[in-house]
């Protein structure tokens, strides 16, 4: 396998999309989206559907960007080596387990906020992809109605930095309704108790509310229209009342003995 191969099967993986089916007719494919033939081509196409400061808010990095570009960089350095007739590979089996829990494939979607500056809807559309693709995900919330139908992820993870508790009670009731949902672990992020800088989004005056609810606002000439009271993009902030203290070991001790899930800590 080739890595324009790995890369489509990685595509058709991440997404359960139907733009690289290998028996699409022509009368079907007009549209643009269906010109890319691999991962990284998307990009354009979505640099042209998306508003501009929603693409800048997707593709840009921290700080100076420069893991963003060692991250590209790397990413040409995979080289996949075949090994021919070591193996029959007319059947490939690529399902795994983790935490107890049967994966079609090692491949999952990672918490990702900002989704609605995207797509409409765009945490319940994820969901959705993530289960006709039978790939697991970490929420950051909004796929409640995808799950209340039965038709969400079989296997998910809830998505939490842990700042939101503020007491013992107040943690068991939240894993307690994970687990009436079905939930299969919870993911703690451990280094986001702090506004990033982003540069693209402070040029931008950026207001990170737009991501989490209905986009970018812009009236009919298509200037942004901010609210008085909207705070945009500043960097070193922390998103929680700074009175608070921000989770310890001893947050994360307290956080296992009130559920069941395994409690798993990130780090991006």
């Amino acid at each position: 396998m080739n890595r324009r191969q790995a890369t489509t099967k990685l595509m058709q993986f991440f997404a359960a999309s139907p733009l690289l089916r290998a028996d699409r007719k022509f009368s079907e494919i007009q549209d643009p989206i269906y010109g890319p033939v691999n991962v990284l081509e998307m990009a354009a196409v979505a640099r042209k559907k998306m508003d501009p400061l929603a693409w800048d808010y997707l593709d840009e990095g921290s700080e100076d960007e420069t893991a963003l570009r060692d991250n590209r960089r790397k990413f040409d350095d995979i080289i996949i080596r075949p090994h021919f007739l070591l193996h029959d590979v007319s059947k490939i089996d690529l399902t795994t387990t983790l935490f107890g829990k049967a994966l079609s494939h090692p491949i999952y979607l990672c918490p990702t906020g900002g989704k609605n500056c995207v797509f409409p809807r765009g945490d319940a559309a994820t969901a959705a992809a993530a289960a006709n693709s039978g790939t697991m995900m970490i929420s950051t919330g909004g796929i409640d109605s995808v799950l209340d139908s039965g038709k969400g992820p079989k296997v998910w993870w809830q998505f939490t930095t842990a700042a939101e508790f503020r007491s013992k009670n107040q943690m068991e009731d939240w894993a307690e309704k994970l687990e009436d949902k079905g939930c299969s672990g919870i993911s703690v992020t451990v280094d986001i108790y702090h506004v990033s800088h982003r540069e693209r989004s402070v040029r931008n005056r950026l207001v990170r509310g737009w991501c989490n609810s209905n986009g970018i606002p812009r009236d009919a000439d298509g200037k942004i229209v901010y609210k008085p009271d909207e705070i945009v993009w500043t960097t070193g902030d922390y998103p929680a009342d700074r009175t608070l203290p921000t989770p310890t070991w001893d947050t994360l001790q307290r956080l296992r003995e009130a559920t069941k899930l395994p409690v798993i800590v990130r780090v991006c």
